[in-house]
């Protein structure tokens, strides 16, 4: 359980990162500019006041006083902004979801073995699998190719596909 809240956290915090930077930036340069509406505008003023002043509040960093100067409002939007950044979360795990629990893990022989002992040699010198070259069984082992080092039959029998995009 301990390692789904880690690889929850892990995902999460592009998301969290992302909010913060929108948050703080954005919506702080548009309570900034909320505040420079004045008093009997109209929506089409307001409007125009709060986007005309919009990249000139980032570009000053005004979006820091337009925070605390709207606070209520600021408050307001960044509640509804989180909650745009958690449906895109949930979208984003339910689309890219693993199909299976297996999905990204090794399975097999390769797991069976632990701190490369399945690298040692024979006591006459040969070995069946190389760290470094050969043929790719798994992510991190290789059949050797060297026919002095290994008496072994070289027949693989591949399953699956192979794509070529």
């Amino acid at each position: 359980m301990k390692i789904k809240a880690n690889k929850l956290k892990r995902e999460a915090m592009p998301f969290i990162i992302a909010f913060l930077l929108f948050d703080i930036i954005v919506v702080g340069a548009i309570c900034a500019g909320i505040h420079e509406i004045p008093e009997d505008a109209n929506l089409y003023i307001s409007l125009k006041t709060v986007f005309s002043s919009f990249l000139n509040n980032i570009i000053t960093f005004k979006f820091f006083v337009g925070i605390f100067l709207e606070f209520g409002t600021f408050l307001n939007w960044s509640f509804w902004t989180l909650m745009v950044f958690f449906i895109m979360f949930i979208i984003w795990k339910i689309k890219f979801a693993p199909t299976s629990e297996y999905d990204g893990k090794e399975s097999g022989s390769s797991q069976w073995s632990k701190h490369g002992e399945e690298f040692d040699k024979l006591s006459d010198g040969r070995e069946v699998l190389n760290k470094k070259e050969g043929f790719i069984l798994s992510k991190d082992h290789y059949l050797g190719t060297d026919l002095r080092k290994v008496l072994i039959n070289k027949n693989i029998l591949v399953v699956g596909r192979i794509w070529c995009w």
